[in-house]
């Protein structure tokens, strides 16, 4: 029989929260979320992840060899007992306006916005609590260990308490507040317009559904784009009112390109009667007219016809949740009582539209097994076109041919381990319960699971768990409970060549759209490679994949416009949206970190030398085309600004000139040439003058001139050693730093608000160039991933 292996668990000393899909997700930034009612818990694997050892929470007994078992990283957002909840009835006596929660707080929802949308390219956290208000968080420094704060908002439920006017049946004041209330959520991902480079505008929504069964669609706007200081405001895009019932349950499909500049996706929205409505939401991109304008988005609502998946019934809907299939219409999944239904749009080319539902049946675990127990989680398995289903009973329940015909397969009556059911799959979850829990775990105690998502799109899931006994009527405080976070295989892998060639796939073509980190783009082969024995029995068969991916460098094409204003902060941040365009916003350039980041992540975990060697290498040519790509975009961006240019400002851009010139690449070295030679008749430089005095610089502790050797690092005639930016190649003497979570370079941190850049800078990079730039590049240039502030 074979053993499947349990690669991480975390006790989480909590009370859960009701059974959801919600319960439990991953972010874009490769974090796990688990809600629970007094705390959201936000942990991290430490796959990939090079810093903070001294962070990591391993539990004992994870794997059966330590170096498959992965920790955690931990941190959570705790709910401020300072807040004063919102006193809903003393605005409205309707009974609409009731919320029993405020009396006792705790958390309901929580939805993730795409990645890359915070001050630190990050996720932003959209949280109900159970007074049906929301809030938003997001990191400043460590997303990993540190603080998640509350974002300062402005003009949220003023924007959304305007729509008034459509609900004639109740009263101004009274429609305002019910309107106000909020009871579902749901952010949908980043609209792909197919251009390149991707701009940073965010085309993302977030959805509210209200007790007055209006849905708001909102999008998150940045008001003053300065380091470590948001200052945001959600705008109120749009208002649909769908019925006079609770909008309960909220869900978005991915976006999907269907003329120029035009993108559609589906949201689907329960209400509390039963039923579901899915609308069509179109987004329009206007692209700016002048380099000084900004992009426009517009955005259209419409009802999809049909566009009731199921009409008002004595049924709840449980959970829901769209699965996107690859050329063709998603499929909308949502579960009543004792079955899971699957509708889909009418399409001509779709094998089967419409409604189908499949009834589920008991799996006898325990004594609380029970078909009509709520939906935890829903999770889709692409490569065997599967949906897999949990209830809070703890079996999982198997759904394949999604795509084609839909059917519950419940028993593998074949014995192909390579075919799963839902027999097998609820087994061997029952067994790592067991094994986690103690060999003393009996048929009494039930594996109440809360929430569960897919780790890598593939055998290895996700899931919460707790021990409880029905029989047991004994009262359980809230210190008493604990739930378990458990990551475990629940059936075999697939074959090397389908997980090679789904790797290589997803480094070609690979787009800046999502926003997603390189650490949640390569998850499902992190999660494959973790172990050091097998890397090596892979290494060979990886360094192939890697060696066959060469993409097109395509910032050859960048054409930007000749800079002659002012020195205005309005220039300045059209000068850091275009630098963060194309240096973030090329598909290329993401390929090219994610061969980094892998190949990198290899290294370290290979034992032998000589395939740890390959790697290296492979990093290193990897990383020089990255740097060489980056100086193209830094001399040219520098070229058209050369109107503006300050003495302050030259030191620098002859730095990079001369970067420019020793990048080994033709092209760049023609421009960055021609570039130096116009800095020179621009502002002549002092004399005696040579090449290399511009990149020396004095060591920190004996003043000694340090020749410029490596980008990395840095080391004086007398040994003393330096490490450098990996952003301004300047070297680092003060702990005003930002580290890279995947490769651990580091960087200056950008000037704050208000605080003069001379307080951390070297001289010669007191330069709104180098500012401008420290602001833009929030994200590591070369494996992508993302920054921490450790100190």
């Amino acid at each position: 029989m074979t053993v499947h292996s349990v690669l991480a668990t975390l006790s989480i000393p909590a009370v859960s929260t009701f059974p959801s899909e919600r319960c439990i997700q991953w972010s874009g930034d490769g974090q796990v979320v688990v809600l629970t009612r007094q705390a959201i818990m936000i942990i991290t694997p430490t796959l990939g992840i090079s810093v903070e050892p001294s962070s990591i929470t391993k539990q004992a007994n994870d794997s059966q060899r330590s170096d498959e078992s992965l920790g955690w990283y931990r941190t959570m957002i705790e709910r401020n007992k300072d807040h004063e909840p919102h006193q809903w009835a003393m605005d409205c006596q309707d009974w609409s306006a009731v919320a029993l929660g405020s009396m006792d707080l705790s958390f309901v929802d929580v939805a993730c916005s795409p990645s890359n949308l915070s001050s630190n390219a990050g996720c932003i956290f959209a949280v109900l609590d159970s007074n049906y208000e929301v809030s938003l968080y997001h990191t400043v420094k460590n997303h990993l260990t540190g603080q998640w704060q509350k974002v300062r908002l402005r003009y949220f439920y003023q924007h959304v308490a305007t729509y008034i006017k459509s609900l004639v049946s109740l009263s101004i004041r009274t429609a305002e507040r019910i309107d106000s209330i909020f009871i579902g959520i749901a952010w949908s991902s980043q609209g792909d317009f197919c251009i390149s480079p991707v701009s940073s505008l965010n085309a993302s929504l977030l959805a509210i559904g209200t007790c007055a069964g209006a849905v708001h669609l909102l999008r998150h706007v940045v008001v003053a784009s300065v380091s470590q200081d948001v200052t945001t405001i959600m705008n109120l895009i749009e208002t649909v009112q769908l019925s006079d019932k609770k909008i309960t349950h909220i869900a978005w499909s991915s976006w999907t390109l269907k003329s120029t500049l035009q993108v559609e996706a589906f949201l689907a929205c329960g209400s509390a009667d039963g039923s579901i409505v899915v609308l069509m939401v179109t987004q329009s991109l206007v692209l700016p007219s002048s380099p000084s304008a900004s992009h426009v988005l517009s955005v259209i609502v419409t009802r999809s016809a049909p566009d009731t998946p199921c009409k008002s019934t004595r049924r709840t809907t449980g959970a829901l949740r769209w699965i996107n299939l690859p050329d063709s219409e998603p499929v909308l999944v949502f579960s009543k009582p004792g079955t899971v239904s699957l509708w889909r749009p009418d399409n001509a080319i779709s094998p089967w539209s419409g409604l189908k539902t499949v009834a589920l049946q008991v799996q006898k675990l325990s004594v609380g097994s029970t078909a009509l127990a709520p939906v935890s989680g829903i999770a889709h398995i692409p490569r065997r076109d599967t949906v897999v289903v949990t209830l809070s009973d703890g079996s999982f329940h198997v759904v394949k041919n999604v795509s084609s015909e839909p059917l519950l397969v419940s028993d593998n009556s074949e014995g192909d381990e390579n075919k799963i059911s839902s027999k097998s799959l609820s087994t061997v979850a029952r067994q790592h319960f067991v094994r986690i829990e103690g060999e003393e775990t009996r048929k009494l105690d039930v594996n109440s699971t809360h929430g569960m998502a897919s780790a890598d799109n593939g055998s290895t899931f996700l899931w919460v768990h707790e021990a409880l006994r029905p029989t047991d009527f004994s009262y359980k405080h809230d210190a008493q409970h604990s739930n378990v976070v458990v990551m475990a295989e629940l059936f075999g892998r697939d074959l090397e060549g389908i997980w090679l060639e789904e790797l290589g796939d997803t480094i070609r073509n690979v787009s800046c759209t999502s926003g997603d980190a390189p650490i949640a783009i390569l998850r499902a082969s992190l999660v494959r490679l973790r172990s050091t024995e097998t890397i090596s029995k892979h290494a060979k068969s990886v360094l192939g994949v890697l060696g066959s991916i060469h993409p097109v460098d395509d910032s050859t094409d960048i054409s930007l416009p000749q800079w002659f204003d002012n020195l205005t902060a309005e220039m300045r941040e059209q000068y850091r949206r275009s630098l963060r365009m194309h240096i973030f916003g090329r598909h290329a350039l993401l390929s090219q970190r994610l061969k980094a980041f892998l190949a990198g992540f290899c290294e370290k975990r290979c034992s032998d030398k000589e395939l740890r060697d390959s790697f290296r290498l492979t990093g290193i040519s990897t990383t020089r085309d990255i740097w060489s790509t980056t100086l193209r975009i830094l001399v040219r961006h520098i070229a058209a600004a050369l109107q503006m240019l300050t003495p302050n400002d030259i030191p620098f851009a002859r730095r990079t000139a001369i970067h420019g010139s020793c990048s080994g690449n033709a092209d760049v070295k023609a421009e960055a040439d021609q570039l130096f030679t116009t800095l020179a008749t621009r502002l002549p430089a002092p004399t005696p003058y040579n090449l290399s005095s511009i990149l020396e610089e004095p060591c920190p502790a004996c003043h000694s001139l340090i020749p410029f050797v490596d980008l990395t690092s840095a080391v004086c005639p007398n040994g003393h050693h330096w490490l450098r930016c990996s952003i301004t190649s300047f070297i680092l003497t003060t702990p005003m730093v930002r580290t890279c979570m995947g490769c651990t370079r580091k960087a200056f941190l950008p000037p704050r608000p208000g605080a003069p850049a001379t307080s951390w800078l070297p001289v010669a990079a007191r330069s709104w160039l180098v500012e401008d730039l420290l602001d833009a590049v929030r994200r590591c240039l070369f494996c992508g991933n993302s920054f921490v502030t450790l100190i």
